[in-house]
């Protein structure tokens, strides 16, 4: 493998990686505690972990990554708010759309 292919694939790993983290934030605003604490424009939540995270209050856009992850933002009718999808969500075999 060359130096420039090897640069590119770490490169779509890194952006694979910030948009799974993406989607999950979105999962737990959508899933977290309405009394969490609020403070200038971000939400404080605990993450499934137990970590407390911060998180913007107001969500507008959601890319649906990974096995279920499209299939429960249509469950959580956050279907406006999908702007990105995998290639396989793409390809028809997705009945819940």
């Amino acid at each position: 493998m060359d130096a420039l292919h090897l640069s590119s694939e770490i490169l779509q790993l890194k952006i694979k990686n910030f948009l799974i983290l993406f989607v999950l934030l979105g999962l737990v605003i959508g899933c977290s505690n309405p009394s969490s604490s609020r403070k200038d424009g971000w939400v404080a939540v605990k993450d499934m972990l137990g970590r407390q995270i911060f998180v913007p209050e107001q969500v507008h856009r959601i890319i649906g990554l990974r096995a279920g992850a499209l299939r429960l933002l249509v469950y959580m009718d956050a279907v406006d708010m999908i702007v990105g999808i995998e290639q396989n969500e793409k390809q028809g075999r997705t009945p819940y759309l």
